[in-house]
């Protein structure tokens, strides 16, 4: 469950990296993999290559996935799994990546990087380059196309200009000469407006005219033959052309009619014909009757573009989730990505794909490389946000406990609230209620927010100056603001400036303020533990003992507003109250109480997590303690036994946070980050993906470690849902 503590300035929600950036992950639910979160808006440009990917955002370049040949740019060979920036300017216009290489223009000026072992990058045949290296002196470029091993680019008023490997003819001059520096392609007249490079052949647009040239093995120069091309040939009279785009060894292009064609390799059903498992050598239309007035991207096997209002469709292979549908695996024609309009520029990569929708980036495909950028190695055949690393100071889930998983997830920034999923009472405090959210969206202006709480419909926050502010459900006064009104933005919430702690359960909230600890909202149960159940609107002090409390967690269902809550208090003793029904207190018996009660006799208790019906603390060193409901294991002692007193979980000493959760309907599950290099473990229920690894399971009953990253610092779990964030 939710809970976050700053004391003097310092964050002691979950243990911190120093110095290192991390990433937003957010699992369970209907998510059965972590993904991290983007907030970032204003990319405009993309495109995808063998296995790395660049895009342009406010002018500015980034680029991530493989990096052996220095192709990212960014200086080293060092692989990125986020986007990173290049260098430092902000006039870039346009950028293309290829098999090792990428090229980019700024301000009017080309520029290449990584490999050059077939003269790729345009500077002799010299070794290649892990940063942009200028080519030639002109500032007059307008257009670049990278390719396998090839590159053109088109430098105004028209010219044409190849370079690189040639064997096939794709430079376009001619011969089959590699040529390492910009060649101009020889033709009747330099108005060419557009080119798309290929594997081994390359297609562009001049005068309405469309043209390709090089490798016509599969019939890539759409003239019928199979006769590599060294010019480039014209395809067909008669038609207007208006842009083209080249995979591997096939190419789709665009009518100024909207009108789409495509042909050459078809082993896949990439020409989106309804046909496979043959070579195209003519153009053949796709989507006869739609109006493809978007962009157009073409991968190894398969294809995209898109339609009137944004509509973006794919087709062709999906072994690795590069259309961005789960199933089916092949589609000979095109096939609708989601329902969402608006898309904007498509880059297809070897088997990834990366759009731009809303100013928005997402990606999808295969990711074993980095390629996606979403900070994974998993292979996403849905589209996931992408964005640069941002360092998460705070996090914070729930995901409520209906049958159909509905999550809200809260985090902090650099002092920024942002918030994304589940709006229903106006938990995410944007302002509105309803409308959900698939991406963060900020709360407000402030700067200066701490820590951060989720509950089950309703979120508290902690500001540096010590205020609290409470926003969302309010149906039980949980919001504390003296109503039973929802509120849809942050309400400040008394007039003290000395709250350190705050929890939010599924329908009431605690908080410490002058080490005095209050609590408000459903009391059903005497969860607020001021000695009855009626319901409180605003802060309430807990009955004593009325001072030294340092830390709290309140925990509970959405069922009947029942729930239970626990505090530490100093010198570290653990104290708690409210439900009692399945040992979730920890006092040895299953019997409520709406006064705190000492849990044992220890004082080196850390830190606590209540959850709906179990609850997990840390002690000392780093022991690791459960008690409760432990019908899914997720108490972690290796049975299904219900606890009524804390029981140790394994003998390990070295676990740095611990967050537990259950819903109804999923079972409870728990996970913690152990050792000094960030492991992260969970057991319990997996019938929600509450693990992120992937999986849907009935769990575990022992801690089981979560993938082979490392660099987790802070975890928070509610309902069915778990967050988390990750250093690079």
């Amino acid at each position: 469950m939710s809970r976050a503590t700053v004391v003097g300035g310092a964050l002691l929600l979950l243990a911190t990296l120093a110095g290192c950036d991390r990433l937003a992950f957010t699992w369970g639910g209907t998510v059965a993999e972590f993904g991290p979160v983007a907030t970032s808006t204003g990319w405009t440009d993309v495109d995808g290559g063998f296995r790395h990917t660049c895009a342009l955002r406010s002018a500015e370049l980034y680029c991530w996935g493989e990096n052996e040949e220095g192709q990212l740019g960014i200086g080293s060979t060092d692989p990125a799994s986020t986007p990173q920036r290049v260098g430092d300017g902000k006039t870039w216009s346009d950028v293309s990546v290829g098999s090792a290489h990428s090229c980019g223009i700024r301000a009017g000026q080309l520029y290449c990087w990584g490999a050059n072992d077939v003269g790729q990058l345009g500077i002799g045949d010299g070794p290649g380059s892990p940063t942009p290296v200028r080519v030639g002196q002109s500032a007059n470029w307008t257009a670049v196309t990278a390719g396998s091993g090839h590159t053109c680019a088109i430098r105004s008023p028209g010219q044409m200009w190849c370079w690189g490997a040639n064997g096939e003819g794709q430079v376009g001059n001619g011969n089959r000469e590699q040529q390492s520096w910009p060649t101009v392609l020889i033709t009747a007249s330099h108005t060419w407006t557009d080119v798309a490079a290929g594997a081994l052949h390359t297609c562009g647009t001049r005068s309405g005219g469309l043209y390709c040239w090089g490798d016509n093995a599969f019939g890539q120069i759409a003239d019928g033959g199979s006769s590599d091309a060294l010019e480039p040939k014209r395809i067909g009279t008669g038609t207007t052309w208006d842009t083209v785009a080249s995979g591997n060894y096939h190419s789709c292009a665009r009518t100024l009619a909207s009108d789409l064609f495509c042909w050459g390799d078809n082993g896949g059903g990439q020409v989106g014909d309804g046909t496979s498992g043959n070579v195209r050598r003519s153009p053949a239309e796709v989507g006869a009757g739609q109006q493809w007035t978007g962009p157009v991207a073409a991968g190894d096997a398969h294809s995209c573009a898109s339609t009137t209002g944004g509509a973006l469709w794919c087709w062709g292979v999906n072994a690795l989730g590069q259309r961005g549908v789960v199933l089916p695996q092949q589609a000979t024609t095109p096939v609708r990505v989601g329902s969402e309009g608006g898309w904007g520029k498509v880059g297809a990569g070897n088997a990834h794909t990366c759009g731009v929708n809303a100013g928005r980036l997402w990606c999808w495909g295969h990711n074993a490389y980095l390629q996606v950028g979403d900070g994974t190695t998993i292979n996403r055949f849905l589209p996931v946000t992408v964005g640069p690393e941002v360092d998460w100071s705070s996090i914070s889930t729930y995901s409520s406990i209906t049958a159909v998983q509905r999550t809200s997830t809260c985090g902090i920034r650099s002092g920024e609230l942002w918030c994304w999923g589940r709006n229903t009472y106006g938990q995410l405090g944007d302002g509105t209620t309803g409308t959900g959210r698939d991406h963060a969206v900020r709360v407000g202006t402030a700067e200066d927010w701490n820590v951060v709480a989720m509950g089950n419909g309703h979120a508290c926050g902690i500001k540096a100056d010590g205020e609290l502010w409470c926003w969302g459900r309010n149906g039980d006064g949980q919001v504390g603001n003296g109503t039973y009104t929802d509120r849809t933005t942050p309400a400040r919430i008394g007039g003290r400036t000395d709250w350190t702690s705050v929890a939010t359960g599924s329908r009431h909230t605690c908080g410490v303020a002058g080490g005095v600890l209050w609590c408000w909202g459903s009391n059903v149960s005497g969860q607020v533990g001021d000695s009855t159940t009626a319901t409180r609107n605003a802060p309430t002090a807990v009955s004593a003992p009325f001072s030294g409390w340092t830390s709290v967690s309140a925990g509970g269902d959405d069922l009947a507003g029942a729930g239970h809550t626990c505090a530490i208090r100093s010198p570290g003793e653990l104290w708690c109250w409210g439900r009692n029904t399945s040992g979730e207190a920890g006092l040895g018996a299953v019997t409520g109480t709406v006064v705190p009660l000492r849990v044992g006799a220890a004082s080196d208790w850390k830190q606590v997590d209540a959850g709906e019906r179990h609850t997990c603390g840390l002690r000392g060193a780093g022991a690791l303690w459960c008690w409760g409901y432990n019908a899914s294991g997720q108490v972690g002692d290796g049975t299904t036994t219900q606890r009524t007193t804390p029981v140790p979980v394994g003998s390990a000493t070295d676990w740095r946070t611990v967050t537990v959760a259950g819903t109804l309907f999923h079972g409870g599950h728990t996970c913690a980050i152990r050792g000094g290099s960030g492991q992260l473990w969970c057991w319990g229920s997996n019938l929600a993906a509450q693990f992120g690894d992937g999986t849907i399971s009935d769990g575990s009953t022992v801690p089981v470690r979560i993938g082979t990253s490392e660099g987790w610092s802070r975890l928070d779990a509610g309902g069915g849902g778990t967050a988390g964030t990750r250093s690079r």
